[in-house]
C-alpha cells in the first residue's frame, strides 16, 4: 500500500502487537488446540476440494478471495479460525494487510455495514479507529476479511454478499467467505475461488479419537473421575455437530425382547455416546484403556453440553423405520439452520418432549404450570406441541399456551409446520371445522391478552354491541382461502363457511414457496384477508396461525396510527391534547389566546373557560375541551408530563459564546438540553413499562428490563446522542443516566464520538457493577429526533411496535 504512514496513524506498532496477541488467544480458544508432549499441535486434516479435486490446506493461504462451503456443522468456522491464525503471523507492521474476523450472524443486529463491523472488531485495540479511516484503508486494499456464516441472516444475507462481492472485485483486499452448501457459486464473481469441505466419515472420527487417547491428550477414565478431563479438539467438536450425530440415534437403537417389532432409543446422552462409540469401535483394534478414555471425554463433554440437569435414563419406544423420519421432522436439519440444530442440547430438548408426550393430561398440566415461563424448556414445549398435534390428534398443549404464554404459542405454531400434510380432504364439514377454529383462536387471544385494547380489532364495536362473526371461503378453482371478521347483530349467524370451485382431495407436492402473505379486500365495508389455499398443507394448526396473522396485521396497523394507547397513558394523552390546542391557537378566530390555550400553564379551568368563550363552535373546540377535562380528572400537575419548551421563561437559555446554529436545539443551553432529553427518556420509559406490563402484559415476555446510559455530543458539525442499554435485575434502579460531553466541540465525526463513548461507557458500567456482557444494545440518534410535535408518540410507539414484532415475529 502507498502512503501507509499517512493513512494509518491510528495503527501504531504497540496497538498492532496487542491486537495480534489478543486475536491469537481468540483463535486458540475457538480451535481448542491440543498438542502432544513435544508441544506439537495435533493435526486434524480437513477434506478440502476444489471442483472435485483434493486440495491441501496450504492452497488457501495464497491471499486470493475465496468462498468456503460445507454442510451445516462441517467445519467452516473451524477452518476460518485456522486461516485467521496464519494470516495474523503475516501481519507484522501497518503496511501489511490486517486480518479481521467478522461473524455474519451479527449483520443487521450488531452492525449494518462492513465498515461498522470492522470498527467494532478493532475499536477495543485501536482507540482512534473510525469508519472513515477504515473506509480509506479498504479502498487501499489493506485488510484480510474473514466473514463467517455470511448467509446466517436471511434478511441481510444478500446485502452482505453484495458488499463483499464489491470489495473482492474492486479492491485489493483479501475476502474469505464461509457459507453453507446451499449457497450458489454463481452468486460470486470469478475472482472468488470456490472450495468445499467434504463430510468426515465415522471411521475418521474414531481414528482421531483413538490417536488422541493413545497420546493421552484426552484423558481420564470412568473409574477414576479425579483424572483431568481435557477439552475435546476443536475439529471433533465441529464434526460431532453434523448429521452424523443423528445416525448415532438410529444406529444405537436397542432391540426390545418384549416387543419384537419395537426399537428403543436411548435419550440420555451418556448412554447414547457409550453405545455409539462401543458399536463403532468393536471392529477396530482399540485397547480397552483407550476406549475407556474416549468414553470418559465424550461422556463428560455430553454431560456439560446442556444445562437442564436432567440426566436420568429414559427410553422411547418407536418403530425402527420412524427413527430418522421423526428426527428430521422435528426440524434438526433445515436449510436455514447454521449448525445450531446439531447441538446436543437441542437433541435433549426433542427427546425430552417425546418423553413428556407420554405423560397423562394431569401430569403434563402440573409440569407445564411449573415450567411454562422457563425459557430453558422452550424447545421441548414447542416440539411437544407438534408431536401431540401430529400423532395424538390433541391440541390441548396449544390451548394451554394460547392462554398462558402467547410468545411461546406463536413459536410452537411455527414448529408445527414440520409435521406438514401432503394432502387435505376439503369439504363443507372440513371448512366449518377450520373456520370455527380460526374464530375460537381469534377471540381467545384477544380476550386473554389484548382485553384492554380489544376495540381496535375487527369484529368488536366501540359500544360493545353485537358479537364477533366470521365468514370464510375456500375456493379450489382460484386456490384461495379468504377470512372476514365482522361485528354482527345479536341474531346474526356466528359462522358462515363456503366451499366453492369444487371439493375433494387437495394435494401439493412442493411446500417450499408457501407463505402467509395475504391480499386485503373490502367486502361491504368489511376487511377480508385472502390467503393461498396451499397453507392448508403446512400443518395441522394452520387455522390458529391464520388467526394469529390477522391479529398481528391489525396490531401493526394500529401501531402505525399511533393512537391506541393515548387513552391509557397520561404522557401520550397530554402530548396529544397539547398538539390539538397548538393547532387551535393557530386559527385566526381564536384571538389573543396564545398564552391561555396551552397545558404548559397548568390552569385547566382557564383553558376550558377560554374555549367556552370562543364565538365559534365546532368539533375542534369540543374535542379540546373534552380532552382537557379528561386530563384534569386524571392528573394534578400536567406540566410534569410535558416536554420542556424553550419559549417559556427559563434561567439558562444562553448558548456558549461563539456558538451559532439555526438548528432546533439552538435555543437550549447545554444544561437545559440535558434536562429536556432526560425528561423525555424518563417519561417514555415509564410509559413503555406500563404498556408492556399492565395494558398488554404479553409484551413483558419479550422485553428485557434495561437502563439507558447516554452521552450528548453538541458541536457545530454534528449534534447527537450515543447510548447503551444495560440489562437490570428486579429491584434495581432503571432511571436513565445522561451526561454531556465537554470535549464534544473538538469531535469531528460521529465515529470519533462512538470510540470516545465506549471509553466512558466502560467507566459507567464499572460504577454500576455491570460488565460488557450486560449491554443489551447500543445505538445513536440525532438531536432532531427530540424536537417536534409528537416526540413521545414517536419514541413510545416505535419501541412498543418492536416488542410486538418480537412477540409475533417479523412477517
Amino acid at each position: 500500500m502507498d502512503n501507509s504512514a499517512a493513512r494509518n496513524k491510528w495503527m501504531d506498532r504497540e496497538a498492532l502487537k496487542n491486537y495480534r496477541h489478543a486475536m491469537r488467544i481468540c483463535c486458540m480458544n475457538a480451535l481448542h488446540v491440543c498438542s502432544d508432549e513435544a508441544l506439537s499441535e495435533l493435526c486434524y486434516d480437513l477434506d478440502i476440494s476444489r471442483n472435485g479435486d483434493a486440495r491441501a490446506y496450504e492452497h488457501l493461504l495464497g491471499g486470493q478471495c475465496m468462498v468456503i462451503t460445507s454442510e451445516p456443522g462441517g467445519g467452516k468456522s473451524y477452518l476460518m479460525w485456522l486461516l485467521l491464525r496464519d494470516y495474523l503471523e503475516d501481519c507484522r507492521d501497518d503496511s501489511d494487510r490486517l486480518p479481521v474476523f467478522l461473524d455474519g450472524r451479527d449483520c443487521g443486529i450488531v452492525w449494518d455495514s462492513i465498515e461498522k463491523g470492522i470498527v467494532r472488531a478493532l475499536s477495543r485495540h485501536f482507540s482512534l479507529v473510525t469508519e472513515e479511516l477504515v473506509r480509506e484503508r479498504l479502498r487501499a486494499g489493506g485488510f484480510v476479511l474473514l466473514v463467517d456464516a455470511v448467509d446466517a441472516q436471511s434478511e441481510t444475507g444478500s446485502f452482505l454478499l453484495s458488499e463483499l462481492y464489491c470489495l473482492g472485485h474492486d479492491t485489493d483486499n483479501t475476502v474469505i467467505i464461509a457459507s453453507r452448501m446451499q449457497c450458489d457459486r454463481r452468486d460470486f464473481h470469478s475472482d472468488f475461488v470456490y472450495y468445499t469441505i467434504d463430510p468426515v466419515s465415522d471411521e475418521q472420527i474414531i481414528r482421531w479419537l483413538e490417536r488422541d487417547a493413545a497420546l493421552r491428550m484426552i484423558g481420564g477414565d470412568e473409574r477414576n473421575r479425579s483424572c483431568e478431563i481435557r477439552r475435546m479438539p476443536g475439529r471433533l467438536l465441529e464434526v460431532l455437530r453434523t448429521p452424523l450425530f443423528i445416525r448415532m440415534y438410529a444406529m444405537t437403537a436397542v432391540h426390545s425382547a418384549v416387543h419384537s417389532d419395537d426399537w428403543r432409543i436411548l435419550s440420555n446422552h451418556t448412554a447414547l455416546l457409550e453405545a455409539y462409540i462401543d458399536m463403532r469401535m468393536k471392529s477396530m483394534s482399540c485397547s480397552p484403556e483407550n476406549r475407556d478414555r474416549i468414553f470418559a471425554v465424550l461422556c463428560e463433554y455430553a454431560a456439560d453440553s446442556y444445562v437442564n440437569g436432567d440426566s436420568e435414563e429414559r427410553f422411547l419406544n418407536w418403530e425402527r423405520s420412524e427413527i430418522c423420519t421423526q428426527i428430521e421432522a422435528a426440524g434438526f436439519i433445515t436449510r436455514r439452520s447454521q449448525t445450531v440444530h446439531f447441538r446436543y442440547s437441542v437433541f435433549h430438548q426433542f427427546f425430552m418432549a417425546c418423553y413428556l408426550s407420554g405423560l397423562s393430561a394431569e401430569q403434563l398440566n402440573i409440569w407445564m404450570d411449573a415450567h411454562k415461563s422457563d425459557k430453558r424448556y422452550d424447545e421441548s414445549i414447542c416440539y411437544l406441541a407438534g408431536i401431540l398435534a401430529n400423532h395424538c390428534s390433541q391440541n390441548w398443549i396449544l390451548d394451554y399456551l394460547e392462554q398462558n404464554n402467547l410468545r411461546l404459542y406463536v413459536k410452537a405454531l411455527a414448529y408445527g409446520r414440520n409435521y406438514a400434510a401432503s394432502e387435505v380432504n376439503i369439504n363443507f364439514e372440513y371448512a366449518c371445522h377450520f373456520f370455527a377454529r380460526v374464530l375460537r383462536t381469534y377471540e381467545s387471544i384477544i380476550q386473554t391478552h389484548f382485553d384492554n385494547i380489544y376495540r381496535l380489532f375487527d369484529g368488536y364495536s366501540i359500544d360493545d354491541t353485537g358479537k364477533v362473526c366470521i365468514r370464510g371461503n375456500m375456493n379450489l378453482r382460484q386456490r384461495t382461502l379468504s377470512v372476514c371478521m365482522y361485528n354482527g347483530s345479536a341474531e346474526a349467524k356466528t359462522l358462515e363457511a363456503v366451499v366453492s370451485g369444487g371439493r375433494g382431495i387437495y394435494r401439493i407436492e412442493d411446500k417450499t414457496g408457501v407463505s402467509f402473505d395475504f391480499e386485503e379486500h373490502m367486502i361491504r365495508n368489511r376487511r377480508a384477508y385472502c390467503y393461498d389455499l396451499d397453507l392448508l398443507t403446512l400443518g395441522p394448526d394452520t387455522a390458529r396461525e391464520i388467526a394469529v396473522d390477522m391479529i398481528r396485521d391489525q396490531t401493526m396497523r394500529a401501531m402505525d396510527r399511533k393512537n391506541i394507547f393515548d387513552g391509557h397513558v397520561d404522557v401520550l394523552l397530554a402530548e396529544y391534547t397539547e398538539s390539538k390546542l397548538r393547532r387551535l391557537r393557530s386559527k385566526r378566530w381564536t384571538g389573543n389566546s396564545e398564552s391561555i390555550l396551552t397545558l404548559y400553564t397548568g390552569d385547566y379551568d382557564r383553558i376550558i373557560h377560554r374555549l367556552e368563550q370562543l364565538s365559534v363552535t365546532n368539533i375542534e373546540i369540543n374535542v379540546c375541551a373534552s380532552l382537557t377535562a379528561l386530563i384534569r380528572s386524571r392528573v394534578d400537575d400536567v406540566t410534569e408530563l410535558l416536554d420542556i419548551r424553550p419559549d417559556l421563561p427559563q434561567t439558562d437559555l444562553m448558548l456558549k459564546q461563539g456558538r451559532h446554529s439555526d438548528r432546533s436545539e439552538a435555543a437550549y443551553s447545554d444544561r437545559q438540553l440535558l434536562k429536556k432529553i432526560q425528561r423525555i427518556w424518563t417519561l417514555s420509559d415509564d410509559a413503555i413499562r406500563r404498556i408492556t406490563t399492565e395494558i398488554v402484559p404479553a409484551l413483558s415476555a419479550v422485553r428485557q428490563p434495561a437502563r439507558k446510559i447516554g452521552w450528548v455530543c453538541r458541536g457545530d458539525g454534528f449534534s447527537g446522542i450515543r447510548y447503551i442499554e444495560v440489562k437490570t435485575d428486579e429491584g434495581e434502579d432503571i432511571s436513565p443516566i445522561l451526561e454531556f460531553r465537554e470535549d464534544a466541540d473538538r469531535i469531528g465525526t460521529f465515529g470519533d464520538l462512538a470510540s470516545a463513548a465506549d471509553l466512558h461507557g466502560t467507566g459507567q458500567l464499572q460504577r454500576l457493577g455491570k460488565c460488557e456482557s450486560d449491554v443489551l444494545r447500543e445505538g445513536t440518534s440525532i438531536l432532531q429526533r427530540y424536537f417536534g410535535d409528537y416526540v413521545f408518540h414517536s419514541i413510545i410507539y416505535r419501541e412498543v411496535k418492536r416488542d410486538f414484532e418480537r412477540l409475533f415475529g417479523r412477517r
